[in-house]
């Protein structure tokens, strides 16, 4: 046996060439051979390596010859080698194992790598020796890892849009009862009737119970990117400074709010009251998480993607204005990381929180086409950003209109079509219409709504659900309704904002909406203003 190769034995599978070519030619075969090939023997020492060995380990030829072969493998994982060898030689028939078998490899500078490893037997005039064919496998497992990571990124997307389908699904049914509930409660309260302390008490528990239903079905709504928004330009900069001191209030004496504002101002296209909400539950988690006290850190910057730097497919590349909520609490572990935006998951006790409010965060800001980013690690604290798509500058009105005025009454006997599926919606409806002193007609879908109107064209308004049954929806009814009579005006009424996403083929960027639930003052205030604008035309 020589230092550097073994002596071919010699006989009829030679062919043609001399021993001594047949030693050379296998000689350029393994040397020029793409992995490392190790020849050991059967007491572990080492006693061949090609060039493409001394290139991977990083030693050269004399370190490596009549060595240990354990040398070439991480000290954790000598002790499985060297029983994995022991059954190599001790098999009665010692056979190629083939390749498959993956370990870690130790390299001369001491940094482990990871490799798949044949072995084969090679019977030599020294006796039975193994050869082993190694191929470093770094850029495999690092292409799997993002393979790895890309798939399960995906079901959480796929997990999280079934979710969405039918938390949204839910909501949706319940605002219709909802609207029934509240619209009932109304009636009563606004009746003038004296009632006894103990029934006031109970249509008191009702009202603020039905308060608390809305707001859970919003959160669902959010969560599921169905919630009705109503984008306007937002400075983040003014309305994170004009949530300062409502948030120290909120978060208590133990906690220190600090501002970290971007020098200049950048506008983003967001429903502002929505926005806050978020930012108030972000920070009520971070209050949770600091209970012996701590600092709630509130940035806003702005950041431009390439496509190179985004996770999310769905997620365009350009400048995005983010708000980043840092706090120093106790952080979170990557198993409760994973979950934290998904509905009703909490990790508090039972009574103290519904698992929503976060859900709702993150509805939100990708229904507003933005996305969210949460680091989060034990005893690191956590720090989410919402981002949002930057928005060319434009003037800012100074503050947010409110509603103002009372409810309108009927003042010219004025006629209103009422067409809604659920006939106790469609009921609640027309008896609060009634009762404003407008005359109703009603319809159950699209269909019965345009005979109704042929037969009595005098509608000044049509109040729809965009939702209908019958194969005709509020949209389509809409335009057929305003094709046979152009100064017909137009109110929609939904719980989803998928059924009123602007579309010019629709022509409903402009459309009026009064979202669901509504009672008598939202929608009494809703149709008198529509009726009372300049451009509506009286038809009566």
């Amino acid at each position: 046996m020589q230092n550097d190769t073994f002596a071919l034995n010699a006989g009829p599978e030679t062919g043609h060439l001399s021993l001594r070519a047949g030693e050379g030619l296998f000689r350029q075969v393994v040397e020029r051979a793409p992995n490392a090939m190790v020849i050991v023997d059967q007491f572990g020492q080492i006693e061949m390596v090609n060039i493409e060995t001394q290139r991977l380990f990083g030693y050269g030829l004399a370190e490596l010859l009549h060595h240990p072969v354990e040398m070439l493998i991480p000290v954790r994982y000598r002790g499985n080698h060297a029983g994995l060898r022991s059954s190599f030689f001790t098999a009665p028939l010692a056979r190629p194992m083939g390749n498959g078998r993956e370990l870690f490899a130790l390299r001369n500078d001491g940094s482990e790598f990871p490799v798949e490893i044949g072995l084969s037997p090679i019977q030599t005039d020294a006796g039975t020796m193994t050869l082993s064919i190694i191929v470093d496998i770094t850029e495999r497992k690092r292409l799997e890892g993002q393979l790895r990571q890309a798939l399960d990124a995906l079901h959480q997307a796929q997990k999280m849009e079934s979710l969405g389908l039918l938390t949204g699904g839910i909501a949706h049914d319940f605002n219709n009862a909802l609207t029934i509930i509240i619209g009932n409660i109304d009636t009563v309260q606004r009746s003038g009737e004296v009632v006894s302390p103990r029934l006031q008490r109970a249509l008191d528990y009702a009202a603020r119970g039905s308060a608390r239903a809305v707001k859970l079905t919003s959160r669902l709504l959010a969560f599921a990117r169905q919630q009705i928004l109503d984008p306007k330009p937002v400075d983040l900069n003014v309305l994170v400074g004009r949530m300062h001191g409502m948030l120290a209030n909120s978060l208590g004496e133990t906690i220190s709010v600090r501002l970290e504002l971007a020098k200049e101002s950048r506008l983003v296209s967001i429903d502002a009251s929505q926005l806050e909400d978020a930012l108030l539950n972000i920070a009520l988690n971070a209050r949770d998480a600091m209970a012996g006290g701590g600092t709630l850190t509130i940035e806003t910057a702005e950041i431009h993607l390439d496509a190179s730097m985004l996770k999310n497919e769905s997620v365009q590349p350009g400048s995005y204005s983010f708000i980043a909520v840092r706090d120093t609490g106790h952080g979170m572990a990557k198993e409760v990381r994973d979950r934290v935006f998904e509905p009703f998951f909490t990790t508090k006790e039972v009574g103290k929180g519904t698992g929503l409010g976060l859900a709702q965060v993150y509805g939100f800001v990708r229904q507003s086409g933005g996305f969210v980013e949460i680091e989060s690690s034990p005893g690191c604290g956590t720090v989410f950003r919402l981002l949002f798509p930057t928005i060319p500058a434009q003037r800012v009105p100074d503050g947010i209109p409110l509603p103002v005025g009372l409810v309108g009454l009927a003042t010219r006997g004025e006629a209103i079509m009422v067409v809604e599926y659920d006939a106790e919606v469609r009921a609640h409806s027309v008896g609060i219409l009634h009762e404003l002193g407008y005359r109703v007609v009603e319809a159950s879908d699209g269909r019965a709504a345009l005979l109704a109107m042929d037969a009595e064209p005098a509608i000044d308004l049509l109040f729809t659900d965009i939702e209908l049954r019958g194969g005709m929806t509020g949209w389509q009814l809409a335009r057929e309704a305003k094709r046979r009579h152009p100064s017909l005006q137009v109110l929609f009424t939904s719980s989803s904002a998928r059924a009123v996403v602007p579309d010019p083929a629709r022509g409903n960027q402009d459309a009026d909406l009064l979202a669901k639930p509504f009672a008598y003052a939202g929608l009494g205030r809703k149709v008198r203003e529509i009726l009372d604008r300049p451009d509506a035309a009286m038809t009566t």
